[in-house]
């Protein structure tokens, strides 16, 4: 070989080098020109630095051998290799010569697309994903690992539009992780590719396996579908500890309109135990067809389910039933959502609740709606159809504090007498004249409590950390005045310090923040405010804490103390969990738990289907939903004895769904003592009725209360059912595990398990299941804003 065969020379053999591509840590690309076929190839030249192992000319012989074996129409084609040792330099040359292939990278795409809010339609987002799919596994099939997936190393062919309108992916760099002898995260000092998109098991050093591609994948597919890394940090180290340790934010808290079981496909592909992944890239991409309600490509392979009786509802397979409704949240858009197919819903039979106010339907009372252009509520479930048996249910029994609720309804009774007697003595007094005013519309509007995504397990850290304003039919400002929100950082009734929130932009008579107040250290807001306040100063010198002359404040609101203080149990820092280090809520636990029971029912199924079925994998996720669902106190009854606890003992120290437990009335609630407290459910349940006892509390948290109240009841029924099944299968062997009647219960456990999660699908109800029952919790964390009086 000549010396302008080296890098750096025009030429490379045969092949003119036009334009360098691009560089990375292991090699560069050329778009070069071969001379004697007359066409336009893609030269990958590795680097000398990696050239220098003594094995390393027949290892890349050998390697590049079987890429250039592959023929898959997604993963890029080698047509030539060449490694040589040039005797004037003594240096071995090494490239590979493969298609050229016209197009931006998946990464530009993603930096022009999710990163700036434009996320892809679900058709274009399934179609990436069944393509690469298919590639990964076509590759799995022939022993080749890529080790390496990310976007920059997937080319959207542009001159192929015809079955994905952002380009058809070409995988690239199959193998090179192995040629240049890489089989942990350094080596001769360079980091291989990037620790964004690494497995866990990389990270650690291990060599790559067919799961660590599905884990990539799965990064993908969240930064796709967020716009944001799951991991983020200053160093490559940082980075490597957070892939290994740290679970990522549900991508649904980051955007709003990513459908439930979209959050529970990504989360699958990106656990921290190989084995607790998808089996296979395809079935990945079924899992977002199904997500997104979508049917499941007919070219994608995936194991066929086993036939039931055609009678039996639980089969979920989108081939047997056809696409599943998906509903978009106000305000967040998909460029092209999918058709909604109407479908029967299927709820438990009638249950008696105990809710102490009740909104009639047509009183007009609405939940509380955010400002346009403001961060959306969580999505409305896209569920699957959950139709199973009708069960028996036990309604539950009677609260041990209902005399608390007599006594709350007789108070309440007891004010509406005095206002309304009050109201009427006004009335007589003045004649009931209205003097022929017109009535103008109310000064008042709502500030807002959000999550911004940024959550943290370990702490309450991205919890109610944002705040929004929304007021109405406001007034400007003086000449020379502006107006300035503050919160009190501080306990109802005690002394603290006014947060600045923001100068309020006003329009019409409408004013709100420019964007959301969010605390620099993501601390919870909820935990200490106790009131807020607009106050009207001088804009040329903006004040650091509102002004002591009442005169010039114009809003205030200031949330009653028991509506408050179970709000912030349901979202912020309950007692019962304090003591046990569960931090941000019971809202937020319930619904990271049910999203486990589904991830691992569904990773149960998937295991049922492989050939042969993994009966001990079986076993094990069904334990892991008993222990869900019962709690580390209670799950031996359900499970055989000696049976081990599968899940973080941490997050089983509360059930799902536990034994009722005698409590005191609601002030009482934490025992000092540690006391395992009852589930989620029932938590919940005391804490929501308290939320709304306080005759202060608007028609809007009554009603969303009420909605909670009757999902909780669909969610229990659901999640009875889930342990009813699980018990029933834990104690079998493998060999009555791979029967159909196990199947049968298996399906219906799925069809329970996602029901929980997302909900029925019930037009009713279209905020069900732990995903929409933790939303209306969150949107109850609005209160109203008055014009301020002194007082």
């Amino acid at each position: 070989m000549s010396n302008n065969s080296r890098p750096g020379s025009q030429h490379l053999g045969k092949y003119e080098l036009r334009e360098r591509l691009g560089s990375g840590g292991m090699a560069e690309v050329w778009k070069a020109f071969d001379t004697q076929l007359h066409r336009y190839v893609a030269i990958k030249l590795l680097h000398a630095d990696l050239q220098t192992d003594p094995e390393f000319i027949t290892r890349f012989s050998r390697e590049a051998r079987v890429i250039a074996a592959l023929h898959h129409p997604n993963i890029v084609q080698i047509h030539d290799f060449q490694a040589t040792s040039s005797p004037e330099v003594n240096v071995p040359v090494a490239y590979m010569v493969m298609d050229y292939v016209e197009g931006q990278t998946l990464a530009r795409y993603i930096q022009g697309t999710s990163r700036a809010g434009k996320f892809p339609p679900p058709t274009d987002i399934l179609r990436l994903f069944t393509s690469l799919s298919k590639a990964v596994d076509y590759a799995h099939q022939q022993g080749m690992i890529h080790r390496d997936i990310k976007p920059a190393n997937i080319l959207l062919d542009k001159r192929n539009l015809a079955h994905n309108s952002i380009g058809e992916p070409v995988l690239t760099d199959f193998g090179i992780a192995k040629i240049t002898g890489i089989s942990s995260g350094t080596v001769s000092g360079m980091w291989l590719g990037t620790p964004l998109y690494i497995s866990p098991e990389q990270a650690r050093g291990h060599p790559g396996t067919e799961r660590s591609d599905i884990y990539s994948l799965g990064i993908i597919l969240y930064e796709i579908c967020t716009g944001v890394y799951p991991f983020r940090g200053e160093s490559v180290p940082a980075i490597m500890a957070q892939q290994i340790s740290l679970m990522p934010t549900p991508p649904a808290l980051v955007n709003p309109a990513i459908p439930p079981l979209l959050t529970i496909a990504i989360l699958r592909a990106m656990e921290k135990d190989p084995a607790d992944r998808f089996s296979s890239a395809s079935a990945l991409a079924a899992a977002i067809a199904e997500a997104f309600n979508l049917p499941i490509p007919a070219d994608l392979f995936i194991p066929v389910r086993p036939s039931i009786d055609m009678a039996e509802p639980t089969d979920l397979s989108p081939h047997r039933m056809g696409p599943l409704p998906y509903v978009v949240p106000q305000g967040v858009q998909w460029s092209q959502p999918p058709p909604v197919v109407a479908s029967t819903p299927q709820t438990p039979p009638p249950i008696a609740t105990t809710r102490l106010f009740t909104v009639p339907p047509d009183s007009g009372a609405g939940s509380p709606v955010r400002p346009a252009g403001s961060t959306p509520a969580p999505l409305s479930p896209a569920p699957q159809n959950a139709q199973f048996g009708a069960q028996s249910y036990v309604p539950p029994t009677r609260r041990p504090w209902g005399d608390w609720k007599r006594l709350f309804i007789i108070l309440f009774v007891i004010l509406f007498l005095l206002a309304g007697s009050t109201i009427f003595a006004l009335y007589a007094f003045s004649g009931g004249r209205t003097g022929g005013h017109i009535s103008t519309p109310a000064i008042g509007g709502d500030v807002i409590f959000l999550n911004s995504g940024q959550l943290n397990a370990q702490n309450s850290r991205g919890v109610d950390d944002e705040v929004q304003i929304d007021l109405h039919n406001v007034p400007d400002p003086a000449s020379g005045k502006s107006y300035y929100a503050w919160l009190k950082n501080a306990l109802i009734n005690a002394e603290g310090t006014w947060v600045l929130l923001g100068t309020l932009r006003g329009h019409q008579g409408n004013a709100q923040l420019p964007s959301s107040y969010q605390d620099p250290q993501h601390a919870d807001l909820l935990v200490n405010a106790s009131s807020f306040l607009v106050t009207e100063e001088d804009s040329s010198i903006p004040p650091t804490q509102p002004s002591t002359d009442q005169s010039v404040w114009r809003f205030y609101s200031e949330p009653p103390l028991l509506t408050l203080t179970h709000l912030r149990h349901l979202l912020a820092d309950s007692p019962e969990l304090q003591i046990r280090q569960l931090y941000g809520g019971l809202g937020i636990w319930f619904w990271r738990n049910t999203e486990k029971v589904v991830e691992w029912a569904s990773s149960a199924r998937d295991d049922s289907q492989s050939n042969p079925p993994d009966t001990d994998q079986i076993h094990r996720q069904l334990i892991r939903i008993l222990d869900y669902i019962d709690g580390a106190r209670s799950i031996s009854m359900d499970v055989p004895p000696n049976t081990p606890l599968l899940i973080s003992a941490h997050d089983a120290q509360v059930a799902l769904v536990g034994p009722q437990i005698t409590m005191e009335p609601p002030g009482s609630l934490y025992n000092s003592k540690g006391q395992v407290p009852p589930g989620y459910v029932y938590l919940i349940r005391v804490h929501l009725d308290a939320a709304v006892a306080a005759p202060q509390a608007t028609a809007g948290q009554r009603q969303l209360a009420n909605q909670i109240e009757s999902a909780l009841n669909q969610v229990t029924f659901d999640l009875d059912k889930v342990r009813q099944d699980a018990s029933q299968m834990v104690g079998l062997n493998g060999t009555q595990l791979e029967t159909p009647q196990s199947q049968f219960l298996l399906n219906d456990l799925v069809a329970a398990a996602q029901s929980a999660y997302a909900g029925p699908i019930n037009p009713a109800q279209p905020q069900g299941g732990a995903s929409g029952i933790y939303s209306n919790i969150q949107r109850m964390a609005t209160f109203q804003v008055q014009p301020y009086t002194a007082r």
